[in-house]
């Protein structure tokens, strides 16, 4: 079983179960500890800046949708991806992916229709999202998802250069 892709709530469920009775308190402690350490050891993965860099010069946007908590995501693309950059992640109710309202949010803020997009991700919870949001999709091959349980969800790149490829770019 992963445990990780659906945010933090789900995260601590799964490692402890949601009737534990210390739940909400452990939740509590991992989210500030999250917090407080999510710089460390993170950085975008090879080739990613440039392929935004790339995106963003052909007059593509960007955006991410994440089940992050909202504001460590706007955080961490502040620090690696400088400039406009509209983050829809989790937490203060929204509903999380699959649920496909942050991306959809995303493609209303972008005046796009959701079949125009190229959803990018590396989960079944990315190809899950994209399909409920009626968005053409790739997974990526390097994220936290081994390549094998992609395939049967749809297209697997395995590197940027594939996705400024699918993207129309270079």
């Amino acid at each position: 079983m992963c445990f990780t892709g659906n945010g933090s709530r789900v995260l601590i469920e799964r490692c402890i179960g949601a009737g534990h009775p210390s739940f909400e308190s452990i939740l509590g402690e991992y989210v500030a500890h999250y917090a407080a350490n999510a710089f460390v050891d993170t950085a975008p993965y090879p080739g990613i800046t440039d392929l935004v860099a790339a995106l963003r010069s052909n007059g593509i946007h960007v955006g991410v949708a994440t089940n992050k908590d909202e504001h460590i995501a706007r955080d961490l693309v502040a620090r690696f991806f400088p400039g406009p950059f509209p983050v829809m992640g989790g937490g203060d109710g929204r509903p999380r992916k699959p649920n496909p309202r942050g991306v959809l949010g995303l493609c209303a803020e972008f005046g796009v229709a959701p079949e125009e997009c190229l959803y990018v991700g590396d989960t079944a919870v990315d190809a899950e999202t994209a399909k409920a949001a009626g968005m053409p999709f790739i997974l990526c091959s390097w994220g936290f998802r081994p390549r094998g349980d992609l395939e049967p969800l749809g297209r697997v790149v395995d590197d940027a250069a594939e996705i400024a490829a699918a993207a129309g770019v270079g």
